[in-house]
């Protein structure tokens, strides 16, 4: 079945603010689950290797638990910064078998169009295109990864003119 173009856009329209609509009702919905969670009796987690606590709210056909984990670990931290001497000191040399150190380097220009912009300005017209063609992401072909986005917040009202 191939729908028209003004049909496509029209249910994706409508879709799309049906979506909107059921996650602000989610939102609250489960706002409110856990407030009555904190208030409610928690029992112990199934899993008696992980820390925390479940609230467990029954419905009319499922119990869905409302976990409170222990607090959250650090992922990550940056090199040389205060938790990082703090956990240094701490661990010793067994930091490395906790966190591992990681060097990347991120793109400075917010997108490819002021880096393309940055490129040109700073290496010239000559080098510049190359520079951005060695930075393209690539897929396992060495073809350039690009997006394919339907911008349905861009959309707008048709007016009669």
């Amino acid at each position: 079945m191939i729908a028209r173009v003004p049909d496509l856009v029209d249910e994706g329209m409508r879709l799309r603010a049906k979506i909107a609509t059921l996650i602000k009702e989610l939102e609250v919905v489960e706002s409110a689950l856990i407030a009555w969670a904190k208030d409610g009796d928690q029992v112990d987690l199934v899993d008696e290797e992980r820390e925390g606590k479940q609230f467990l709210a029954g419905g009319s056909k499922v119990i869905v638990p409302v976990v409170f984990t222990a607090d959250k670990l650090r992922e990550s931290f940056a090199d040389g910064s205060d938790v990082h001497v703090t956990l240094k000191r701490i661990a010793g040399a067994h930091l490395p078998q906790f966190y591992a150190p990681s060097t990347t380097w991120e793109m400075v220009p917010k997108g490819g169009k002021a880096f393309r912009k940055l490129a040109g300005e700073i290496v010239g017209a000559v080098i510049g295109p190359a520079l951005v063609t060695a930075c393209l992401a690539r897929d396992k072909h060495g073809i350039p990864k690009s997006d394919i986005k339907i911008e349905w917040k861009r959309a707008k009202e048709i007016t009669a003119s």
